[in-house]
């Protein structure tokens, strides 16, 4: 690992159809190599032939680095939740950004106060709404205060890989993963 990341490695995952690991870093580095060789593969099961030929530096650029990963089953996509409170979806096989899907604090209240009628899946009650964000503030005052393990978000793709879920302050949410179209929101009222 020393010779893949000058960081210390935050996630790996296991890309079980392509036979291939990705490693990110604390710096927000992305590595991907096989499990066999150590090596970045060169025998044409990626697109591009050098990772600064793709999106993948996005993490370094915005200054930011993972809290979870996850694969869709079809091995097409690479949701990644970074410390930004943004989720970004690549395609793997090209390394080309996707989507963006701003889960911070402002983008929360901006949806919050949207009158666009997509946003009507979005809208809670405002008391639950302000009790749900201040919670999260905290949440993450204390994760980032201390490095204790107090929000770690998730993802999971649906086995069609078209549609992505993710935890959020405000509940779980689901969504388009190539359009970040929100879907529904589960838990909203609780």
């Amino acid at each position: 690992m020393s010779e893949l990341h000058d960081s210390q490695v935050r996630l790996i995952k296991f890309n079980s159809k392509l036979d291939l690991v990705v490693s990110i870093d604390q710096t927000g580095n992305i590595e991907i190599w096989d499990p066999d060789t150590l090596s970045f593969p060169e025998d044409g099961r990626l697109k591009f032939e050098l990772l600064s030929e793709t999106d993948f530096y996005s993490l370094i650029e915005n200054e930011t680095f993972a809290l979870s990963m996850e694969f869709s089953p079809d091995s097409n996509l690479l949701a990644i939740y970074c410390k930004d409170c943004k989720i970004r979806v690549f395609h793997f096989i090209t390394g080309r950004l996707i989507q963006v899907i701003d889960e911070s604090v402002q983008a929360l209240i901006a949806a919050q106060e949207s009158e666009e009628p997509d946003a009507l899946v979005f809208m809670q009650n405002e008391q639950d709404f302000q009790a749900k964000i201040a919670g999260y503030k905290e949440a993450m005052r204390l994760w980032w205060g201390t490095m204790e393990r107090a929000y770690l978000p998730s993802l999971a793709f649906d086995e069609s890989s078209s549609l992505l879920c993710y935890s959020s302050p405000i509940g779980v949410k689901l969504g388009s993963a190539a359009t970040g179209k929100l879907l529904k929101v589960y838990g909203k009222g609780e």
